[in-house]
């Protein structure tokens, strides 16, 4: 039997680390401080970061990683106990009934990552760990074990099950104001509070019909526009959180305008530069449906092309590795770049962004009303489309 415990033990410890790193991160995240994680960030479609951003990695607006980390640090604590004492029958049985709760919301979780797409390689590792602590516990206890019902009838008259609630609960809280604190979040909600009153105060503006690409639903209640100069560094800092955001709430209506900070393609700035703006604009108009991927292979080799202005040698074997990355036909990708429509299409897609009054990029408009922070704050952008939602 000790040799069962034990195995739940080591378990359950490993799932406290786990459950801390994955809270540590979802309020990192939403504070803004969360750098590229190894383990967390294997690939776009296996990463806990989409997953700790989704609306159901929430409860109370606790993290359920707070709840994960309280209830197998309950757990373990009570395992150090039964390796120590004698437990009562009743004892053994809650410890287990906890690791079988445990189970269950597993299960739950992993259903919802299966329908939204949602892989986090440490929260499937915690969902299998939690089995194999119940099962550990039913292999030690089995002789010992009440039915369901049996052990519900004789919880509900035990102070501790209360008490023990109120533990996990303190435990939680105690992890959650922690957090809280060491990131600033009080004071960044205010921010992101103040930002959304803002927001709803800003006149509503027509945006003409010039955007380069698009995606979402048409009946959202969030229509999101982005304008952006693809050699703009701030545009790259917004492009990953703006990402995440659309991956997480995928019917949201996003339109994005390129708005070349050159006065080669665009007549509201008074300055030139190399025209390489204007040249990565026309390309990704020219990308067609592989447009969405150049954008991340722009902004992902960003000090590379800026590095590239004026040597035009340099510019084309870097149009050509994103080309051959992306399997885009070359001779129409070329063709289309001359085009004089090509070009026509940068200039209005600039001259909208004169039209609303843009003031720098990235400039973003949520339902024809300007975001007054440049920057694509997940928990700002977050926050609207709820309180939009809840219209």
């Amino acid at each position: 039997m000790r040799r069962w415990i034990k195995t739940a033990c080591v378990f359950a410890l490993i799932s406290c680390f786990g459950h801390f790193y994955l809270a540590k991160r979802a309020y990192q995240l939403s504070a803004g401080f969360a750098e590229k994680s190894a383990i967390c960030q294997i690939s776009e479609k296996i990463n806990c970061d989409q997953a700790l951003l989704s609306p159901y990695a929430k409860i109370f607006n606790f993290s359920i990683s707070d709840f994960g980390f309280a209830f197998n640090l309950t757990l373990f604590v009570l395992l150090l106990f039964m390796l120590k004492f004698n437990l009562s029958p009743y004892w053994k049985n809650l410890l287990f009934y906890i690791s079988g709760f445990m189970a269950l919301s597993s299960v739950v979780m992993s259903i919802i990552s299966l329908l939204y797409h949602l892989y986090c390689p440490v929260c499937w590792s915690l969902y299998i760990f939690s089995f194999i602590i119940l099962a550990s516990l039913f292999f030690a206890l089995k002789s010992n074990l009440m039915s369901p019902l049996n052990f519900i009838l004789t919880a509900v008259k035990e102070k501790s099950f209360y008490f023990l609630g109120v533990v996990i609960f303190l435990c939680a809280g105690f992890l959650h104001i922690s957090f809280i604190n060491a990131y600033d979040i009080k004071d960044q909600n205010e921010l992101i509070f103040s930002l959304l009153e803002d927001w709803q105060y800003e006149p509503t503006v027509e945006v003409p019909p010039h955007h380069v690409m698009e995606k979402g639903n048409e009946n959202s209640p969030m229509v999101l526009v982005e304008f952006a100069d693809l050699l703009c560094p701030a545009c790259k800092r917004t492009h990953r959180p703006l990402k995440k955001f659309l991956k997480n709430f995928p019917d949201v209506k996003f339109y994005f305008f390129v708005y070349p900070l050159d006065s080669a393609c665009n007549d509201s700035i008074s300055f030139s530069r190399s025209g390489l703006s204007c040249e990565l604009s026309k390309a990704l108009i020219c990308a067609k449906d592989k447009s969405w991927e150049f954008k991340d292979y722009f902004f992902k080799k960003q000090e590379q092309f800026i590095s590239a202005q004026g040597l035009p040698k340099k510019v084309t074997k870097l149009m050509d590795e994103i080309i051959n990355k992306t399997q885009l036909n070359k001779a129409q990708f070329e063709t289309c770049m001359k085009k004089e429509s090509t070009s026509e299409k940068v200039k209005l897609s600039a001259q909208a962004g004169h039209q609303v009054k843009i003031k720098g990029t990235p400039s973003f408009l949520i339902n024809g009303k300007k975001l007054i922070s440049h920057d694509a704050q997940l928990v700002l952008l977050q926050k609207i489309y709820q309180y939009l939602k809840s219209q």
